[in-house]
């Protein structure tokens, strides 16, 4: 919640980002029937079915799929790109929070290239992407996460049932 906070600040106010989605080496929420779970003795009996067994994916190892969708160098690793489409094609299977959290990484990293501007290079001297390159990056991630995971406009209403602590 702290990391969508700053995600939300950051991408509105422009505000310096207290957090680097790179230094975020965690899963995504679980699934929402999971979160939702009337008692204790329900979300155990849950994590006992199939769909839910699996722990959540890692923030990171989705992003780093996203991004290398659009990559030129994407189909030369045919290991990795099993573990890419395995990681993609559990996108379906996230709760509109996770979604939320992936849509508003991408939006940040978008944000930040667009504010860099146009070096003209496809790399920099330091081997990494520039600017442009990364970008298009960032954007076909973007589409990808929304076609994959079929709910485009579904992730703005992820807070609905949150209920106020004080009233």
């Amino acid at each position: 919640m702290v990391y969508l906070l700053d995600l939300t600040m950051t991408n509105t106010f422009g505000a310096t980002p207290a957090l680097n989605p790179s230094e975020l080496a965690l899963e995504l929420p679980a699934a929402e029937a999971l979160w939702s779970a009337p008692t204790s003795a329900a979300w155990a009996h849950l994590l006992t079915l199939p769909q839910f067994a699996q722990r959540p994916p890692c923030f990171l190892k989705i992003v780093d799929s996203l991004l290398a969708q659009g990559s030129a160098d994407l189909r030369l690793d045919p290991a990795r790109d099993r573990e890419r489409d395995e990681i993609l094609g559990r996108i379906t299977s996230l709760s509109p929070f996770a979604l939320a959290v992936l849509r508003e990484t991408l939006a940040r990293l978008e944000i930040g290239l667009r504010a860099k501007g146009a070096s003209g290079e496809e790399q920099q001297e330091d081997g990494r992407d520039s600017p442009e390159v990364a970008l298009r990056k960032v954007l076909n991630g973007a589409r990808v996460l929304e076609l994959v995971s079929g709910s485009a406009g579904a992730t703005g209403c992820w807070f609905k049932p949150v209920r106020p602590i004080f009233q």
